[in-house]
């Protein structure tokens, strides 16, 4: 856990905290391609989630995503490797996303996975995507 920490300490993405919220961190099991277990740290924001006003974002339909794909010529995908770290936190709201781990405290200045800001990264990167002169573009975060 602390090796996670440490890295995304250096990419500026967290930093020492010392407000008075707390979350709780905890391992979870990923997926490796050799089958060896391998873990990463998450932040269990359910709290924070639960008191957070959401600005609906609905997801474009599977089902007519691919009706209107359906005979194109071209097909891309763009991989963003971490899209919500992508996104800043303003700085009155970077205190709420505190989370502890035994090396300290610490919050973020970046959206994390799992936190109200993504659905505004969605929301964000549609009507920036849908402003070129595309005829058929579709996001999913």
């Amino acid at each position: 856990m602390q090796m996670q920490v440490d890295e995304v300490l250096k990419k500026d993405i967290i930093r020492p905290s010392n407000t008075p919220w707390s979350t709780p961190s905890l391992l979870v099991p990923k997926r490796s391609p050799d089958g060896k277990p391998k873990y990463r740290y998450g932040v269990d924001f359910r709290a924070l989630n639960s008191v957070t006003r959401f600005e609906p974002y609905p997801l474009p339909i599977m089902k007519d995503t691919t009706y209107a794909l359906f005979g194109s010529k071209y097909l891309s995908v763009l991989d963003c490797y971490s899209c919500f770290w992508q996104v800043e936190i303003k700085e009155e709201h970077k205190e709420l996303t505190e989370f502890t781990v035994p090396s300290g405290h610490y919050e973020f200045n970046t959206t994390a996975m799992k936190t109200p800001g993504l659905t505004r990264l969605k929301k964000f990167s549609n009507i920036l995507l849908l402003a070129q002169v595309y005829d058929k573009l579709y996001f999913y975060c």
